[in-house]
């Protein structure tokens, strides 16, 4: 997720959404994309705040309100069960 890492990518469900988008696009650019179904809804919420606080913790700016939104409905969509 941080800003010019490079980095990952992968075959994720429904990925021209917007919140794929934002998956792809910022996410994979420091790290590998895990799948959206990896991880409960849960589990993507506390990585999220988790990730947040090191953008803060290294003064980067966050997702734009639009683009986290986004990523939050696609994460909710498309989360695993377990």
């Amino acid at each position: 997720m941080l800003a010019g890492c490079g980095g990952g990518g992968s075959s994720i469900p429904d990925a021209t959404s917007p919140g794929a988008q934002v998956l792809l696009t910022r996410c994979g650019q420091c790290h590998g994309i895990h799948s959206p179904g990896s991880m409960t809804i849960g589990m993507w919420d506390y990585q999220l705040e988790r990730m947040r606080g090191i953008f803060a913790q290294r003064g980067m700016p966050w997702l734009s309100a639009e683009d986290e939104q986004a990523l939050r409905a696609y994460l909710t969509a498309h989360a695993g069960t377990r």
